[in-house]
């Protein structure tokens, strides 16, 4: 069964969300999962779509992004897991000089002392760019720089670097900054 969720627009974010997901938590056994989500601006012109596939029995997917008027996927994302070593991975590949370019990869170890995991978070150049510890137990998480200094506001320090780390999620909100700008200005 298919679900819809529309987020309407409101007075500090002019964007309207469509989702659509097909998981059914009451099917334990479905292997495939997906969900798009349509975002509009408050006057429905089109932004971008992003199109998720999850396969759950081995555990790969893919997430695309797709905007403009020629509607043209943008970036997308590849999920992969390590059956050996659980080990998750994301690679973010972003259109650039017309060709897609690997811009970043995410690599999850679980890990029994720190009750959680490490997310490690590599630039398009292989480098430790940041990591991620999360625990479970506390419902926290925080980020450190690859020196292990934390991270405070991490958007500031990301946005200083996208020439060497951008994921899906850069793409998604540089496209919804242009629509907030716009109507910032307009209104």
């Amino acid at each position: 069964m298919i679900e819809v969720t529309v987020q309407e627009v409101h007075e500090d974010y002019p964007i309207k969300k469509i989702i659509l997901n097909d998981l059914d938590v009451s099917m334990e056994r479905s292997i495939w999962v997906s969900s798009k989500t349509t975002c509009l601006d408050k006057d429905n012109n089109f932004i971008y779509e992003e199109i998720t596939i999850i396969n759950r029995l081995n555990r790969i997917g893919t997430m695309e992004i797709y905007a403009g008027e020629n509607y043209k996927l943008v970036a997308y994302q590849e999920l992969s897991n390590d059956r050996t070593k659980n080990m998750p991975r994301v690679d973010h590949y972003i259109f650039m000089d017309d060709k897609f370019i690997l811009m970043g990869s995410d690599i999850t170890e679980f890990n029994e002392d720190l009750l959680g995991s490490r997310t490690n978070h590599f630039d398009r150049n292989g480098n430790l760019y940041y990591y991620e510890i999360s625990n479970y137990e506390l419902h926290h998480s925080q980020e450190y720089d690859k020196e292990g200094k934390e991270l405070g506001f991490w958007n500031l320090h990301f946005m200083e670097h996208e020439d060497v780390y951008r994921t899906t999620v850069s793409v998604t909100r540089e496209l919804e900054q242009v629509v907030i700008e716009k109507y910032r200005i307009n209104d």
